[in-house]
């Protein structure tokens, strides 16, 4: 994919630190995917405004459904009523949620590749599945 040039030349807008969350997202195309998949964009709508302050005020990222960057609007730009909104509050529950679960996988393939490790996580998959089964 290439550069969305547009994009890049409008982040002039906002902080630097809106910058640097705006850079994160991205370079982690499957980081955004997720995020637009948790935020449950409908069908209708092509373009999704992501606030990286206020819901209201912004600033706002614009991308695509699909996760193309469309561009950036600075505080107190208003996106259109037609963007779907997903507010800094559900942005960063799932930017937490993911790191844990990267943090998580990056541990579990740690383990795989000790001696026995494919094995220990194997049980200790089976043993998981069986105390929540109990737990119903």
């Amino acid at each position: 994919m290439g550069h969305a040039h547009h994009f890049l030349s409008r982040l002039d807008r906002v902080s630097f630190e809106h910058v640097e969350l705006s850079l994160s997202l991205y370079r982690d195309e499957a980081l955004l995917r997720h995020i637009l998949a948790s935020g449950r964009v409908p069908e209708r709508c092509e373009r999704v405004a992501i606030s990286l302050a206020d819901p209201e005020e912004g600033p706002f990222l614009v991308v695509t459904r699909d996760g193309h960057f469309v561009t950036c609007l600075g505080e107190g730009m208003k996106p259109t009523k037609d963007l779907f909104l997903i507010t800094r509050e559900k942005l960063d529950a799932v930017i937490r949620k993911t790191e844990v679960m990267r943090e998580r996988l990056a541990q579990a393939e740690a383990v795989a590749r000790q001696p026995g490790g494919r094995a220990a996580l194997l049980r200790r998959i089976t043993m998981l599945v069986h105390c929540s089964r109990a737990r119903r």
